[in-house]
């Protein structure tokens, strides 16, 4: 058998309140309220509040309730009773004593209020029935225990002999204007004074001084006088309400812009108010992201509030955009090359960009096969794209070419021959730049075969690579006839090289046969003289030597070739390097 144990929580939270009074200088007071839990207050003109002790404004009767955590609820009530009636009051005036030139106000109201007197030329009096001297108007002001005023006005004249009115009839009119308002007595009123075309002419004029703060109080004193030394003063109370914002000035209208023109001096804005200086303008600016990082909004708002709290805002959206692609920094060129020339290697482009940082830079690479099998042509693209989307393109072309023809491996020399020493056809090799196999066709043709007379046999050599590009060396083969060919030969023109092939330097000697001009050059393969090594008169029998430096020349096979006389001697050179 098991027991189960239910217990009771009714205890009542013990709510307690209590209120104030309010009077016309206590505008507020704290509600007092006290209990073990929640706390709620209801109370006239729909107030409501959980604080436990709050500040209220309105006279009634204050509801709290108390809610404890076990859910049970206690109620108070709090009274704030109200005492605003303004004072009884009341005062009377006169006449001057003709003798005295004095009168004693009469001032009256409960007993328990204070008593405040003014009047002409700055007379203050504290006393209920005050002894004037002054002819004008005087200001009687109550004040009860509970703060309330009452005020009342009392003239003061002068009735002797003096026939002539007082100097101010009535003053200038209090008013409610607003700030801004014109405050010329034209526009809110002026007192009205003496115009008696019997009695001394009346001068007239005031002064101005500027009291509190929203609404702002104008007290503005008239004075009159004439020529027989009277003089009278009035008080006009102008009040001035500030119900008008200040005017915002400069503020830039609404722009959009590319990220990378927007300026970072942000505009001058200033204010303007009617009634009071010029506010200070607060700026501040609110960033709205976008789609992607180039693209924003940026609201820039300026406010000003005047003394009394009115405020005018303002504000200009700037719209950022990102049109504007990167740039890409470093890409080269474009190439020709030869087709033996090494393609070098894709440098390393970069990317800027005036909204976006690291950008990726990417890298394609096309070939195409060109019109032979040693020419192509390589395409490489470059493309980076920004954080918005903006895409650059660049590209590179780099044509590879083979322009370059083949170049013989010997050299044919133009040779005289007797008839039966006629030499079989040499077929040269020739190497390319490019072509591993280069084609090499013979082309031999002469006029006759006349052992007797003599004949010229021309053979030519061409090598062309895979690309068409080709090289042609021709030789003379002069054969002599009869005897006198035999007797030609033994005369023949012998030209030595030496070292051949060279590096650097090689000697070329020969010895001249008979006297005459003789010219020793070196040609390319094509026949292009690339250096004269002797163009002057010899002597028959004399030895001649001539340096070939090889400073300026490319590594190859070159000809030298010996004219004298119309003779001429020819061999090959090699260059290494």
């Amino acid at each position: 058998m098991a027991q189960a144990e239910v217990t009771l929580d009714d205890e009542v939270p013990g709510a307690q309140a209590s209120g104030g009074e309010l009077t016309c200088t206590i505008s507020s007071v704290m509600l007092s309220g006290s209990g073990n839990g929640d706390f709620a207050w209801t109370g006239p003109n729909g107030f409501t509040s959980g604080d436990q002790n709050p500040i209220v404004s309105a006279a009634g009767t204050y509801v709290l309730t108390v809610t404890s955590t076990n859910g049970c609820t206690s109620v108070a009530q709090a009274e704030v009773t109200g005492e605003f009636g303004a004072p009884s009051i009341g005062a009377e005036g006169g006449f001057l004593d003709c003798i005295t030139g004095t009168l004693q106000l009469d001032g009256s109201s409960t007993q328990g209020n204070s008593f405040s007197w003014s009047g002409p030329n700055g007379f203050n009096s504290m006393d209920e029935d005050p002894v004037v001297s002054e002819v004008g108007t005087y200001i009687l002001t109550v004040t009860s225990p509970n703060g309330c005023t009452a005020t009342v006005e009392v003239l003061v004249a002068q009735d002797c002999d003096d026939k002539c009115d007082k100097l101010i009839v009535e003053c200038g009119p209090d008013v409610t204007i607003e700030c801004g308002s014109t405050l010329h007595p034209m526009d809110i009123g002026a007192p009205i004074f003496r115009k008696d075309p019997d009695c001394p002419e009346v001068v007239v004029g005031w002064t101005d001084q500027w009291s509190g703060t929203c609404p702002y109080i104008l007290t503005r004193t008239w004075w009159a006088t004439d020529s027989d030394g009277n003089s009278e003063t009035c008080i006009q109370t102008i009040t001035v309400v500030d119900t008008q914002a200040p005017e915002l000035i400069g503020v830039p209208a609404d722009i959009t812009v590319a990220c990378g023109e927007l300026s970072d001096e942000a505009p001058v804005v200033t204010s303007l108010d009617g009634c009071k200086g010029a506010p200070e303008v607060i700026a501040s600016t609110e960033y709205i992201a976008g789609d992607c990082a180039g693209n924003y909004q940026l609201v820039r708002t300026w406010s000003a509030t005047d003394d009394c709290g009115n405020t005018a805002t303002a504000t200009q959206t700037i719209t950022v955009v990102d049109t504007q692609a990167p740039v890409l920094n470093g890409v080269p060129g474009n190439l020709t090359l030869e087709c033996d020339q090494v393609v070098p290697d894709a440098p390393e482009v970069s990317a800027t960009d005036l909204c976006s940082t690291e950008i990726k830079v990417e890298l394609n690479e096309t070939e195409t096969k060109g019109d032979c099998p040693n020419e192509r042509t390589i395409i490489r693209t470059w493309s980076a794209t920004d954080a918005c989307g903006n895409t650059a393109v660049a590209e590179q072309t780099i044509s590879i070419v083979d322009t370059t023809a083949p170049v013989f491996t010997c050299v044919l020399a133009n040779v005289t021959v007797s008839c039966d020493q006629i030499p079989e056809a040499e077929i040269c090799k020739a190497i390319d730049n490019c072509d591993t196999d280069v084609e090499v066709t013979l082309d031999e043709s002469q006029a006759s075969k006349d052992c007797e007379k003599g004949f010229v046999i021309i053979r030519i050599l061409t090598a062309t690579d895979d690309c068409g590009n080709t090289t042609s060396m021709t030789q003379e083969i002069t054969v002599l006839g009869g005897k006198l060919g035999e007797k030609s030969l033994s005369d023949a023109l012998i030209v030595t090289a030496a070292p051949n092939p060279f590096r650097e330097l090689t000697t070329l000697r020969f010895t001249a046969d008979q006297d005459g001009q003789a010219v020793l050059e070196v040609v390319d393969l094509q026949g292009r003289r690339v250096n004269e090594l002797m163009n002057s008169s010899v002597v028959a029998g004399t030895n001649y030597q001539r340096e070939l430096n090889a400073d300026g020349l490319k590594g190859g096979v070159y000809q030298y070739r010996l004219t004298l006389n119309g003779r001429v001697a020819q061999g090959r050179l090699v260059l290494t390097r």
